[in-house]
Order: C-alpha cells, then sequence, then structure tokens
C-alpha cells in the first residue's frame, strides 16, 4: 500500500470541489465514500472551511487505478490518517499493522 504515497517537500491542500472534479465524483458520492471510510476525511482549515492533501487524494486514485478492494482501501485511508497525526512515523511499520 505504502507505494502508492508520494509525498513533496510542500504540501498541497485542495478544496472538496477540487477533489470532486479530480475524481469525477458528484458531492453526494464523495462525502458517502468518506463516511464508509474508503477516503481520507477532510481536516479543518478554519472556523468554515475544510480541505484534502492532494498526496491523500493521489494516493487513493492510485490505490483504485490498481483495482484495490474496499477492504484494502480502508486500510489505505488508516495509514494516511496515522501518518497525518504523526509525520514522523515510518510508513512501513504502519502498512503492517
Amino acid at each position: 500500500m505504502i507505494k502508492y504515497i508520494e509525498f513533496s517537500k510542500q504540501l498541497i491542500i485542495q478544496r472538496r470541489i477540487e477533489v470532486c472534479k479530480q475524481m469525477q465524483l458528484g458531492r453526494s458520492t464523495f462525502y458517502k465514500r468518506i463516511q464508509e471510510g474508503l477516503f481520507p476525511p477532510p481536516f479543518s482549515l478554519g472556523e468554515r472551511a475544510v480541505g484534502f492533501f492532494a498526496h491523500e487524494t493521489n494516493a487513493m486514485i492510485r490505490a483504485m487505478a490498481a483495482g484495490k478492494s474496499n477492504d484494502e482501501l480502508k486500510t489505505l485511508v488508516k495509514i494516511l490518517l496515522e501518518y497525518r497525526k504523526n509525520p514522523s512515523l515510518n510508513l512501513h511499520e504502519l502498512e503492517v499493522k
């Protein structure tokens, strides 16, 4: 699963409309995927704004394109969220859990 995650030195934040356009999903379907654990949830940018990391979006698209199952996508989401909480973690250790 780790091979689907690519990081750049500069974090890129996307808004929902950009992510939906990139994934070719409607708003309802997009939020349903988040609710089902098939896509990382947004993070707060302020009082009334949320964002998504581009590397997380790209990792999910790569995994879907590779034909990963819903269970594998959920595992990838968990890995991405653990890394989001603590970027100093070794991603390969997270993959084993």
